[in-house]
């Protein structure tokens, strides 16, 4: 039975830099960083999404986090999405995930497409472990806006096998 951990309700410390007019810079480094997230984001009932941030089984880990507690866990096979405001040009989103059962699929996070601003949806993959990994997805958006990202717990092998999520950083 794995760890399950301490549980509490959503949080988000979000921390960045903002510019001279009070805009999210990436100029010169990191656009920000998401050191833990919210399990009770914002959906839209015109856009398909509403709902899709209350899924069953995903919740907060105050015991397991690297670098630190809290992370994100998904507790069965299935994915929670944010939204995340990128600038034009060449961009990386990271994170870092442990699977406690180092079986396949892997989990994978999934920077979805949308119009004007990326083309097709981009995926990097888990590699193949039972510690922390870094997923990292590359793209380059066409201008700024915001993209949906998805991060998916893959894992049907063993029921209850949670996915673990955290230190979010894109440049």
């Amino acid at each position: 039975m794995a760890n399950k951990g301490n549980r509490s309700g959503p949080a988000v410390l979000i921390t960045g830099h903002r510019n001279e007019i009070g805009a999210l810079s990436g100029v010169g480094g990191s656009i920000g960083a998401l050191q833990c997230l919210a399990t009770n984001g914002t959906s839209y009932l015109s856009d398909g999404t509403f709902g899709r941030h209350m899924q069953v089984g995903v919740l907060r880990n105050n015991s397991i986090g690297n670098p630190a507690q809290p992370s994100l866990q998904l507790d069965i096979p299935g994915f929670w999405r944010f939204r995340w405001s990128v600038r034009a040009g060449s961009r990386t989103i990271q994170i870092n995930c442990l699977q406690a059962a180092n079986g396949s699929p892997r989990p994978t996070m999934v920077v979805k497409a949308a119009t004007g601003i990326l083309a097709t949806d981009q995926t990097g993959t888990a590699g193949s472990s039972t510690g922390w990994v870094v997923i990292s997805v590359s793209f380059t958006a066409l201008a700024d806006g915001a993209l949906w990202v998805e991060l998916h717990n893959n894992y049907y092998g063993l029921f209850g096998t949670p996915t673990y999520f955290d230190h979010i950083v894109a440049t």
